[in-house]
């Protein structure tokens, strides 16, 4: 079209310039300076002839302003690239760039937020995206981006837009435009229309293996240099040795399948996990999973994903402890929606409208039923503040306030002890596992190695009452642990052991005074004399006062069962015996605040000999 009016024009322009320069002169007098005499049909013959090329010259230049014009506007129009999904659904790929790093927004709601909150019209809206794709006549397309689908390889196709008669839901008719694949090539530079493209995918194949290389051996430690042994650097040719020998490191493979994306997968008994004893096993992604700190289980998929992907079989020298806590059974349950005066809400057809809300689950007598669930440690204020500003300084290129709030709502659910959706905790393993081990947070389980102490995470909480992890361990062994909250109620049942000169010894009182006259009679009288009353009143005050008995054993929660861990009676010092201040030491924490003393008792003349004779008479 542009073409056929630049020809015009340019012909025009030469018809308009002939036309021009072939008429003459309007000027009276001309004739008489040629001197030639003028007859009435040479007078009539050139006014008909002139007449003609005026007639000419007045169309062809009204041709010209009007190709002008229209060439003008054509040079300025510009046409865009249509782009359509698979569906029919026309693509707009500057939105889809825009939300490209919102992994939690899809292109549809993408596209419903753009619409709600852009304020205009969905043909203004579209034209406006429209408008990222558009070029002038000529210009160049730079690219067109690819079209993405998960495990499929898109491309795009030249199509056509067809008028076509749709029918909604209720019945009413409509005519769309729809693509519709036509034979050509994507053109390289824009023409003089708008160039539509249809999506079309080919599905890919992937492959998902299982890599099992056994225990890992166990690496003794070197060696201490000597003072006589001079350190030397290892020889290039050493270094060039070990750098093929783990290039042509083999590993066990014992699974590989290989199928198209979305397929099921038969693992024919590869997924079971092999039984070591001492060992933990688990699938993980990772060759070094547990070198690194990431010792949880990576549940195998049950279709092809949209990757090549390697599970290895991992051995843990350990295992994980698990905390639990009792909490309220709840279900999903239908509730009508209420409107504002508190009526139900119905929809066109009157049906109740209803949604899904969580509700207790009760027993037969209307009491909430109760379960076990999983508890995650609390976390301190410092470990939060630290893990935050590392997150934000290392995302800091791409931080948006969805990925900080998934990171602090995954925080805030930790330290609180709360419930983690699946959402945040899929965020948080994508984006956060590059953590060392020493800070990482499990998004599962607290794995500890064998024979490691189990960490302290802090006693359960509970107004007036008492919390202990039950059973009380507190080295890791090769077995999973799994520790319950209980709550007991305040009472503390404390053992002290003062020493032989302690304050509170539960002597006979003559025993005490005997004693207490043996001290008198040792002192000297010079001492004594020489001490005012009034000094030896105050020392004695403040010797009370600083008093501090020395706690060897204490037990919180009344009724809970008390694990003396190996405690014993101190060895008597000569001349003494030793016994608890009761009869017998409780299994049971008592009600109330209870203290029990280690009493040293002086042994009678008749007692010593005893004591003496005693091992003779095993001898």
């Amino acid at each position: 079209m542009s073409v056929l009016i630049s020809i015009i024009l340019i012909l025009a322009s030469l018809v308009l310039i002939v036309s021009v320069l072939m008429q003459e002169g309007n000027k009276q007098g001309l004739g008489a300076i040629g001197g030639a005499a003028e007859t009435f049909l040479g007078k009539n013959k050139a006014k008909s002839y002139e007449g003609k090329l005026l007639k000419i010259t007045r169309i062809v230049a009204v041709v010209f302003v009007v190709l002008a014009l229209i060439a003008t506007f054509l040079s300025s129009r510009t046409y865009s690239v249509r782009y359509y999904t698979e569906d029919g659904k026309e693509y707009f790929p500057y939105l889809a760039s825009y939300y490209s790093l919102r992994s939690d927004v899809d292109y549809d709601t993408a596209y419903a937020n753009e619409l709600a909150n852009a304020g205009i019209s969905e043909k203004d809206l579209q034209d406006s995206l429209r408008s990222k794709t558009s070029y002038k006549k000529g210009d160049s397309v730079f690219s067109y981006p690819t079209p993405a689908k998960e495990g499929y390889t898109g491309t795009w196709a030249l199509a056509k837009l067809v008028k076509q008669t749709v029918t909604d839901e209720n019945g009413k008719t409509s005519t769309v435009q729809v693509p519709e694949k036509i034979e050509g090539e994507i053109p390289t530079t824009m023409g003089s229309s708008n160039v539509v493209l249809v999506a079309e995918y080919a599905i890919n194949s992937y492959t998902v293996s299982i890599v099992d290389d056994g225990i890992p051996a166990q690496t003794e430690p070197e060696a201490e240099a000597t003072a006589e042994t001079e350190e030397t650097e290892a020889p290039a040719e050493t270094e060039a040795e070990t750098a093929e020998a783990e290039e042509e490191k083999q590993h066990n493979v014992i699974f590989t399948y290989t199928a198209n994306y979305g397929e099921a997968i038969d693992y024919a008994g590869a997924d079971k996990l092999p039984e070591e004893a001492g060992y933990l096993t688990f699938f993980s992604t990772v060759e070094d999973a547990v070198d690194q700190g990431y010792v949880y289980n990576t549940p195998l998929p049950e279709t092809i994903p949209a990757q090549d992907v390697t599970y290895y079989v991992c051995y843990a020298k350990g295992n994980y402890v698990t905390y639990w806590v009792e909490a309220t059974k709840t279900e999903e349950v239908d509730q009508p929606v209420l409107d504002e005066d508190g009526n139900e809400t119905k929809d066109e057809e009157g049906n109740v409208i209803t949604e899904k809300k969580s509700q207790p689950v009760l027993d037969e007598e209307g009491n909430k039923v109760k379960e076990l669930t999983e508890w995650f440690p609390k976390l301190s204020s410092d470990l939060i503040s630290q893990i935050t500003s590392e997150w934000e300084e290392a995302y800091s290129d791409m931080m948006s306030e969805d990925f900080s709030g998934y990171l602090q709502a995954y925080l805030n659910a930790i330290s609180d002890g709360g419930e983690i959706t699946s959402t945040v905790s899929a965020w948080y393993s994508a984006y956060v596992e590059q953590y060392t081990a020493d800070n990482r947070l499990d998004v599962i389980r607290m794995f500890v190695k064998e024979g490691e102490a189990l960490p302290n995470i802090g006693a359960p909480s509970m107004d007036g009452m008492v919390g202990v992890w039950e059973p009380e361990v507190s080295v890791m062994g090769t077995e999973q642990i799994d520790l319950v909250a209980k709550y007991y109620p305040e009472a503390t049942l404390t053992i002290y052991d003062d020493g032989l000169n302690g304050e509170k010894l539960e002597a006979p009182a003559e025993e005490n005074t005997e004693a207490a006259e043996e001290t008198a009679e040792e002192t000297p009288a010079e001492t004594a004399e020489e001490t005012p009353a009034e000094t030896n009143e105050e020392t004695a005050e403040e010797a009370a006062e600083e008093v501090k008995h020395n706690v060897i054993f204490t037990y919180s929660g009344e009724g809970r069962t008390i694990n003396y861990a190996g405690l014993e009676l101190p060895e008597a010092p000569e001349g003494y015996s030793v016994r608890w201040s009761v009869d017998e030491l409780p299994e049971t924490v008592p009600a109330g605040d209870t203290e029990i003393f280690v009493v040293y008792e002086e042994l009678s003349e008749a007692a010593e000999e005893t004591a003496e004779e005693a091992p003779a008479e095993k001898e």
